[in-house]
């Protein structure tokens, strides 16, 4: 498991690149977003626009790494093609990147993807294949729906990494191509627990399971000393110093 930012995005260098050696021309990535200017009560207080600003130098990154590990060389121009929702567009002749796709820019990235020999979706922002919500689809109705769906339905997740707290127990979903879904236990110094594998993305069920499976686990605890548990760990993170920008 990666436990740097830096770590990361090599590691989604390689997935990127070793899936399109592998034919897979459309692919989407998740990537975990250091936090910046994070307040006791809001991890993100400066919404979207935030964490794009956090996005930003890591998915510059990326592409740089996916430009030379694939040969698909030529300058990116950079846009912003939706304001309000942080839609980043990186654009050249061979590669269409989007940093936070959403809903209501699909037929702007429809259009710019035609011809391209590598799309790559980064961090979208709709929730019709988010294991862990059942928010309906964000692409509309009728023909728009069907037009979006049959657009993603090529796309392959080559990279996934994200956190999510169950039970008092910090838990991250780790996927790097061609591997299967890693799920590790995060401790306070960051270090990772491996505890299970799963085909596919790992339903909330089978991650209140593994966040349970460890000895020590907060959420093998009972209720009333994994309130406690709780309270100590938003002590800490109220005495932590901020984030550095």
């Amino acid at each position: 498991m990666p436990r740097t930012p830096e770590r990361q995005i090599s590691l989604a260098v390689r997935s990127v690149c070793a899936a399109f050696k592998e034919g897979k021309t459309r692919q989407r990535t998740e990537i975990l977003l250091p936090l910046i200017g994070a307040t006791d009560l809001d991890d993100w207080p400066g919404g979207i626009q935030q964490q794009f600003k956090a996005a930003l130098p890591l998915v510059e990154d990326l592409l740089r790494g996916v430009r030379e590990g694939t040969g698909l060389t030529g300058k990116l121009e950079a846009e912003v093609i939706d304001m309000g929702d942080a839609v980043g567009c990186f654009e050249s002749d061979k590669i269409l990147a989007v940093l936070f796709p959403s809903g209501s820019t699909m037929k702007e990235i429809i259009k710019r993807a035609e011809g391209k020999e590598l799309v790559l979706l980064i961090n979208p922002q709709w929730s019709t294949e988010n294991a862990y919500s059942n928010v309906i689809s964000d692409f509309g109705i009728l023909w728009a729906k069907e037009r979006a769906e049959k657009f993603l339905q090529p796309f392959v997740e080559t990279f996934y990494f994200v956190q999510t707290r169950v039970d008092g127990e910090n838990l991250r979903v780790l996927r790097a191509w061609p591997l299967g879904y890693q799920v590790f236990a995060v401790d306070e110094v960051g270090g990772g627990r491996f505890l299970g594998s799963e085909p596919g993305r790992p339903a909330y069920a089978t991650l209140k399971e593994l966040a349970a499976s460890f000895e020590g686990s907060k959420a093998a605890m009972g209720i009333i000393d994994r309130m406690y548990a709780e309270a100590d760990y938003m002590r800490k993170t109220m005495k932590a110093p901020p984030p550095r920008e």
